[in-house]
């Protein structure tokens, strides 16, 4: 779901940069 991913992606950017970037990337992979 799009709207999902960019209202994760909205909470994601309130974290930790190294984080985000692990984050990020686990979302991508669940694809």
């Amino acid at each position: 779901d799009v709207a999902l991913a960019c209202r994760r992606t909205q909470s994601l950017l309130a974290l930790p940069r190294p984080v985000y970037i692990r984050e990020l990337f686990s979302m991508l992979h669940q694809l």
